[in-house]
């Protein structure tokens, strides 16, 4: 763990002594598979609520408290200079992406070449590395500024000489571009074609009896809700996946109606420590909260952001006697981008073919939508080579892309590639036309045997049980052979 120096004496002790703390909370990074395993989620050991606690601290104050070094694989480290995405999920959670570091553990052999598109801080990167050895090869391209630096800093302070990091994006041709670079608390999406990110409206649940549940939506920036005479009244504010939301208003019309707080010991919530600098001031509510998610103050509002699924209660207790209405506000915040980059966009063909490889094994893609130009542009080296592709398939990243996963299906079974996920921890096989949120694994035939094994698969599996009313028309093989 480092800090930047402080000049007050006092100020350095009081960093010393909460660094100090953090050291105690953060554990070794999940090293096996998880079934169903969520980015925001990781295992709940007795020290996760601590380590949400001082995550916001850490948010709170980069200019203080970062950077900060995590554990990694093999002993390896991860420096954070920012709050990132990243660094939060692997600080507060302990894992990132699980079941395909487990994959690739059982793939990667000493002296392979690994490709990483789209490296970021270098997760993939420093594993690879590892993995291959001193006789292999990793081969990372990351277009963002912010981001190159982060993942230039993880190699060198990981001594790794086998790694080459190269400020490009990938593409099917040789451009120029516009990367679109997100906020430190989205560093995953930065993106060519405008941020990725996916923004939810979060839900608005209430209950004047904790039983009967009545749902709403922020179909308008202010909505008003009549409850009636009732002796209280609760609010929740949620959703079920990423949201972040600033609340402008939220109360109990007529204020004389409220009585003061309803306090409910609800598993799972804990009390909401509001941020200074807001303008509201929720009279008379009990304010808890739940999940993974910070509150901060933005422009007088309460800003809440979720990083999975979490939210925020409010209770009141009320006079029975008056009728009452719930009166709430808010609005999504903005997917603007905090800078735009002029970017060099490169073919892997044309830029890789003045690096002779000695081989290419693994090639992971995560490029927020932009896998299938990338693909389109390394064509030559992957009949060549044959790799095994990780590649991220996110249909809401796709869409508008007119015919992109019909193309990518195309683009792999013409080359003989079986496509699995690891969403369940182990490899299972999976129709690429189907509805994706997850990374891809295609296996070409000289890999097929090894993930058919880890998923505990034969190759039987590759064709369907055979339907014995229906016609026998001749069928190639999914792992037809390139011409």
């Amino acid at each position: 763990m480092t800090t930047k120096p402080a000049q007050d004496p006092s100020l350095a002790s009081l960093i010393a002594s909460f660094n100090d703390h953090l050291a105690s909370l953060i554990g070794p990074v999940e090293p096996a598979p998880v079934a169903d395993w969520r980015f925001m989620t990781g295992p709940a050991d007795e020290s996760a609520a601590k380590r949400a606690r001082a995550w916001e601290a850490l948010r709170a104050n980069p200019s203080l408290l970062f950077p900060i070094r995590l554990p990694w694989h093999f002993g390896t480290e991860l420096e954070f200079q920012r709050p990132s995405e990243t660094c939060h999920q692997l600080f507060c959670h302990r894992s990132f992406d699980p079941n395909e570091f487990d994959l690739l553990g059982n793939i990667l052999k000493e002296g392979m070449t690994f490709v990483d598109v789209g490296a970021n801080a270098g997760l993939y990167s420093v594993f690879a590395a590892k993995k291959v050895g001193v006789s292999g090869d990793v081969i990372a391209f990351e277009p963002s500024r912010r981001e190159f630096a982060t993942l230039n800093r993880n190699i060198a302070l990981n001594k790794l000489a086998n790694a080459r990091a190269f400020q490009l994006a990938v593409g099917e041709t040789d451009a120029n571009a516009t990367l679109h670079v997100a906020a430190d608390e989205y560093d995953g999406h930065n993106s060519l074609d405008g941020l990725a990110l996916f923004r939810t409206f979060p839900n608005v649940r209430y209950t004047t009896d904790r039983s009967n549940f009545q749902w709403t939506s922020f179909e308008s920036l202010r909505k008003e809700i009549p409850v009636g005479g009732v002796e209280q009244i609760e609010v929740l504010v949620y959703a079920d996946s990423s949201f972040e939301f600033d609340l402008h208003q939220l109360g109990v019309s007529p204020a004389e109606a409220v009585t003061g707080p309803w306090s409910v010991s609800a598993s799972g919530e804990t009390p909401a420590l509001l941020p200074h600098g807001l303008t509201l001031d929720f009279k008379g509510a009990d304010i808890t909260r739940f999940g993974d998610l910070s509150l901060s103050a933005a422009g007088g509002a309460l800003r809440i952001t979720g990083y999975g699924p979490s939210g925020v209660a409010f209770r009141w207790k009320l006079n029975r006697e008056i009728e009452s209405r719930i009166v709430i506000g808010g609005r999504p915040v903005s997917d603007a981008p905090v800078e735009k980059q002029s970017v060099e966009v490169v073919s892997l063909d044309g830029f890789l073919a003045g690096r002779p490889l000695k081989s290419l094994d693994v090639m992971k893609l995560d490029i927020e939508g932009h896998e299938l130009p990338a693909l389109r542009g390394a064509k030559g080296l992957i009949d060549r080579h044959k790799p095994l592709l990780m590649i991220e398939v996110v249909n809401g990243l796709l869409a508008g892309k007119d015919g992109a996963l019909k193309e990518l299906s195309a683009f792999l079974s013409e080359r003989g590639y079986a496509c699995f996920d690891v969403v369940k921890g182990e490899p299972r096989l999976v129709e690429i036309a189907g509805e994706h949120g997850s990374n891809i694994i295609a296996a070409p035939e000289r890999f097929l045997d090894a993930v058919l094994k880890l998923g505990g698969l034969t190759r039987a599996a590759l064709d369907p049980a055979p339907d014995p009313s229906a016609p026998k028309p001749h069928r190639p093989s999914l792992l037809r052979k390139h011409a």
